[in-house]
Formats: structure tokens, C-alpha cells, sequence
């Protein structure tokens, strides 16, 4: 029975540790997506069942994007200063 206690322990503690360290990597900008992303996605409005008008900054850029299943099409490009 002892054995069963201690692999029921070491299993919440690795469990444990695998928790901490995505809390950790989300929290100091080591998850994709992160705040510290090239690309930042402003906003996104639909326009059909599965059609999007996208904006994204992309290095001092602002992308208006038209998205469709299997298509990505650049809408309009604006260049301009992006406050950090």
C-alpha cells in the first residue's frame, strides 16, 4: 500500500511541476502568442460563416486581411508608426 501512496505522490508532483512551468512560461513571455510576438493581432470581425476581416501590426505595419478557408488575401497595407 506504501508503494501505491508514494507513486500517487511523485505523480502530483511532476504534475505539479509541469503546471508551474507553463504558468511560469505564460507569465514571463516563453508561450507562443506571447505579448512579445512579432505579430499582434488588433482585431477581427467576421463577414460571413467563415470568412474574417483581420487587422495584424507587423513591424511598424498595419495588414487589413481578408481570411476564407484555405486563402489569405492582403486587403490593404498601411504603413505607420505603432506606439509600443
Amino acid at each position: 500500500m506504501t508503494s501505491v501512496v508514494q507513486m500517487i505522490a511523485g505523480l502530483v508532483l511532476v504534475l505539479g511541476a509541469i503546471a508551474g512551468a507553463a504558468v511560469l512560461a505564460r507569465r514571463f513571455g516563453f508561450a507562443p502568442g506571447a505579448a512579445s510576438s512579432l505579430v499582434k493581432i488588433v482585431g477581427a470581425q467576421a463577414v460571413g460563416p467563415k470568412e474574417r476581416v483581420v487587422v495584424v501590426d507587423i513591424e511598424g505595419r498595419r495588414y487589413i486581411l481578408g481570411v476564407a478557408p484555405g486563402r489569405v488575401t492582403a486587403l490593404n497595407i498601411v504603413q505607420k508608426e505603432i506606439s509600443q
